[in-house]
């Protein structure tokens, strides 16, 4: 090869190493922020129940989520059962689920008065 093929040669490469090269970095940093943000979730949820049969599960508007407007945290069908295990006969409770998500408990003595109205599922 003459060195004026090599020189032509590798001014070609130059582009395509480039764009490998910001793609990977990007590719990278894309992985990073999105590892980042589900551990950051995983690691705030602080409630666990073991289902077992016969267990009571939680009536829509007998409890209440208070969420930060800028999340979305998504909860399963273990939490109806978290709220009846947690319900108290005469005192409201409320359990902070993570930093941005809060549960209201009211009482079953509240729950079961005739005066009671139905709770929003959400609150922000």
């Amino acid at each position: 090869m003459t060195r004026m093929n090599f020189l032509k040669t590798k001014n070609y490469m130059k582009p395509i190493s480039l764009f490998f090269m910001k793609s990977t970095l990007t590719t990278i940093l894309f992985m990073l922020i999105a590892l980042t943000s589900i551990s950051q979730y995983e690691e705030h949820v602080n409630y666990h129940i073991t289902v077992v049969d016969g267990m009571s599960k939680a009536e829509e508007g007998t409890f209440q989520l208070t969420i930060t407007p800028k999340y979305n945290p998504v909860f399963t069908d273990d939490l109806l059962y978290f709220i009846e295990a947690q319900r108290d006969e005469n005192k409201d409770v409320r359990i902070s689920l993570m930093d941005c998500a809060e549960l209201f408990i009211p009482s079953r003595e509240k729950v079961n008065s005739p005066s009671f109205v139905a709770l929003d599922l959400y609150s922000h």
